[in-house]
């Protein structure tokens, strides 16, 4: 069953190729705990148990892009990762994310899953332009709206210097209290986000505004409030609640992008 969303193509990937990672990353899934570490060599262990077993490997690394290539000692077909804008990595085959960890850091939850998603990008005209993968989320559950735009609004960066993950966790204040930054209505949701300026500074505020479907939390679209700005982002949601489509209106171009979850 095909999705659809319109949304703005802004910096996609920022890794660069021939870039090392010093880090480490976990995933917990299938009744087994995998980790990998990798090193500024360009060199990587592997270490799995649980239900898989007890494995050790060793490898090569590269990142192309956002792209991450694993070679293993002795196979030759590299394992691929994505390394989203979070810096976590997504394992292309299983769907799995790995986060970032610590030895000190315990495992307590299963890794999420992602879904590749094929973006179909139209103009105004209804011309073709591209057409691309994304790594989203697994389309379901109650806060599934909202973590859609967290991922797509971050990954595309659509939005300057918008905090996407105020949507999901949308107030730390007390009802209705407002702050230098961003303002809440009586339902703490999320009306405001400044990108210039504040309530105290002196300097006008310039951001963004959310506006929702009457009291419920859905977003039904997103203004730029901004001088010679003039643009919005309007959003529809399909009958079982996911977002289907995102209209990135401004005051030369609509530009539309259709999605489909494969």
């Amino acid at each position: 069953m095909k999705k659809y969303f319109i949304i703005s193509l802004l910096g996609l990937t920022s890794i660069i190729s021939g870039q090392s990672i010093n880090k480490k990353y976990k995933a917990l899934w299938a009744a087994s705990l995998f980790k990998y570490q990798f090193k500024k060599d360009m060199t990587f262990s592997f270490i799995a148990s649980g239900h898989i077993g007890n494995i050790k490997e060793v490898g090569k690394y590269e990142l192309k892009r956002d792209t991450l290539l694993l070679t293993f000692d002795g196979i030759s077909k590299p394992l691929k990762f994505v390394y989203d804008f979070q810096g976590k990595l997504i394992e292309i085959v299983t769907g799995y994310e790995y986060d970032e960890y610590t030895e000190e850091e315990g495992i307590t939850k299963s890794a999420i899953k992602r879904v590749p998603v094929k973006i179909i990008v139209y103009d105004c005209n209804t011309k073709k332009r591209d057409t691309f993968l994304y790594y989203g989320i697994k389309p379901e559950g109650e806060t599934n709206i909202k973590e859609q735009l967290y991922y797509f609004l971050n990954s595309f960066k659509i939005l300057r210097k918008l905090e996407p993950k105020k949507i999901i966790k949308l107030s730390e204040t007390s009802i209705g209290k407002l702050d230098a930054t961003d303002s809440y209505d009586k339902n703490e949701r999320l009306i405001e986000v400044f990108y210039r300026g504040s309530r105290i500074s002196g300097i006008q505020p310039q951001g963004y505004v959310f506006h929702y479907k009457l009291e419920s939390n859905q977003i039904v679209s997103i203004t730029d409030n901004g001088p010679n700005v003039n643009s919005s982002f309007i959003f529809t949601n399909d009958k079982s609640n996911n977002l289907e489509s995102i209209t990135e209106k401004t005051k030369n171009n609509t530009l539309i992008y259709i999605l489909s979850y494969e």
